[in-house]
């Protein structure tokens, strides 16, 4: 576990609620009347309100962010500075923001249960407040859901894959806006729903203690689906897979050496030689789904992961298949470069008694690569699913079906 900062005094539990006993009706009604456009950061009364009630004594406030290894802590890292500058821009206090690296409850499904795990550890820490950042997908009923802050326990969630293909932004966004909800303060909370359209705030109860910032679902499922996709790095496979590169570059140097594929290869016409370019990317995205147990089944499956299995295979399918065409043009780059480099151009005239142009050596560039691509989906048996798994999941997806193995193993 990597820490960002230590804490310099240990904050006073008991402050959340402030010294005002009446502040928490205030606030209630300032949410029904208040302009969603001011910015408390101009309102000396909510400076006053929050300096007063979250600082006691000038003490530094210590915010935790445990995030999930990979993707979330990374990006965790990247706005932690950004989040204690604008914490003490706000309200001229001391804060700092802690990013630890830890998969809490890695087999969880619901947000409860992340609280839950999310609470005994900021205890231990002694933190004022924590956020948990996960490469989970979380639901709200059959939509998706962003975040969840539990006002009462000084508890949020953010579910990356919601935040779809832009993190680092859109991650500090969220943040602040949780914040604000941690200190009862959240008149411009709006502006994380104003800014998209795909983006709702539910308060789940009269009083707003807990609330939900949940997805649309036309909007929202796209916008998960491809957020997973990126949690899984699928660019890991163009190098994760040894056994398949090893037996893709060896058969396209043997295609370098024949002149009967280069024949072959030029005769064809260009709507064969997209046809098998195609079928050697599904034959080895294929070939490494089945070939290693990547298709979950929603048999015994119950609850949030049986309504979850068709996004996850959905998001193993897409994982995959990037990751193989990401391959497929490695490959064809590093042959096209290599046939313009060894085969001359009198050779090939003479081969295949037309000009050698650029367009020759692209089409002999092709027949190497999808060669090669067949012959790394029957390298990629060689793989263990151990590390095809390695190559295809983020850290939490990874230990969540490892969770799900053992399970049916005891059963």
């Amino acid at each position: 576990m990597t820490e960002r900062a230590q804490s310099e005094s240990e904050p006073d539990d008991d402050s959340n609620t402030g010294d005002d006993s009446n502040t928490g009706e205030e606030q209630a009604a300032a949410d029904d009347t208040t302009d969603v456009g001011t910015d408390p950061a101009e309102d000396p009364e909510a400076q006053e309100r929050l300096g007063r009630d979250e600082h006691p004594g000038g003490q530094v406030v210590v915010i935790g962010v445990v995030a999930d290894p990979d993707l979330p802590v990374d990006a965790g890292s990247l706005i932690a500075d950004e989040l204690t500058q604008w914490l003490g821009d706000r309200t001229g206090e001391d804060w700092q923001v802690q990013v630890v690296s830890d998969p809490i409850a890695a087999g969880a499904a619901e947000t409860s249960e992340l609280f839950e795990a999310l609470e005994q550890y900021r205890d231990r820490e002694q933190w004022r407040y924590a956020i948990c950042v996960t490469d989970l997908p979380l639901l709200l009923q059959s939509r998706p859901l962003l975040a969840e802050c539990s006002r009462e326990r000084g508890l949020a969630v953010v579910s990356m894959p919601a935040l779809g293909f832009r993190h680092r932004k859109p991650l500090r966004q969220i943040s602040e806006v949780l914040v604000r909800e941690l200190l009862q303060e959240h008149r411009d909370t709006d502006q994380v729903t104003e800014s998209s359209p795909a983006v709702a705030r539910a308060d789940i109860d009269d009083e707003g203690s807990e609330v939900r910032y949940p997805l649309s679902r036309f909007l929202g499922w796209p916008r998960v689906l491809w957020g997973m996709v990126l949690s899984n790095r699928p660019w890991r496979v163009i190098f994760g897979l040894s056994s398949a590169l090893a037996a893709a570059l060896a058969t396209s140097a043997f295609g370098l050496s024949s002149t009967t594929i280069w024949e072959i290869g030029y005769l064809l016409p260009p709507g064969s030689r997209i046809l098998g370019g195609v079928l050697s990317v599904a034959v080895l995205t294929t070939w490494l789904i089945l070939g290693h147990g990547l298709w979950e089944r929603s048999k015994n499956r119950e609850g949030s992961f049986r309504k979850l299995v068709p996004l996850y295979n959905t998001t193993t399918v897409l994982t995959v298949l990037t990751g193989v065409v990401m391959l497929y043009v490695v490959l064809f780059a590093v042959n096209f470069g290599l046939a313009e480099f060894l085969v001359p151009p009198e050779l090939l005239t003479s081969t295949l008694g037309s000009s050698s142009d650029v367009t020759v050596y692209l089409t002999l560039a092709w027949g190497f690569t999808s060669m090669g691509m067949l012959a790394g989906a029957v390298g990629s048996s060689l793989e263990s699913d151990e590390v095809v798994r390695q190559v295809a999941y983020g850290y939490r997806e990874r230990a969540r079906r490892r969770e799900r193995n053992e399970e049916h193993q005891q059963d």
